[in-house]
């Protein structure tokens, strides 16, 4: 089982971590899918009408937002074979890791030691 900073309905927050990103996961209003896990290509963001304890979605508009991300050590995923991790959001403002800022496209792979932490934007 994978660790996971869940948001539902928190969008728009800044995330600062002090040191190294480990084996875990941050997503803001969206689902990691069939598979399981997050930050994979079936990840999905909350429909209209998904409530999960804050009110309902109200329009197919954009409700997840992470404003910024930036951590201070490295991002390391997990030793485990066949997992992934991600930090995923409809919207993502700006990723930075030990000081370098990430180039944000939809889909941008972190962790090329284990090859299991992504930044994705699902839409």
């Amino acid at each position: 089982m994978q660790t996971a900073l869940e948001f539902w309905r928190t969008s728009g927050l800044a995330y600062k971590v002090g040191g190294d990103w480990v084996a875990s996961s941050l997503i803001v209003g969206t689902g990691s899918g069939a598979d399981g896990w997050f930050g994979t290509a079936d990840d999905t963001k909350l429909p209209a009408g998904a409530d999960l304890g804050a009110g309902p979605v109200r329009d197919a508009g954009p409700v997840s937002r992470i404003a910024s991300v930036a951590i201070r050590g490295q991002v390391i995923g997990s030793a485990a074979a066949g997992d992934h991790l991600g930090f995923v959001a409809e919207q993502i403002g700006t990723f930075k890791c030990l000081g370098f800022t990430v180039p944000l496209t939809d889909v941008f792979e972190l962790s090329p030691i284990t090859g299991d932490v992504t930044i994705r934007r699902v839409v």
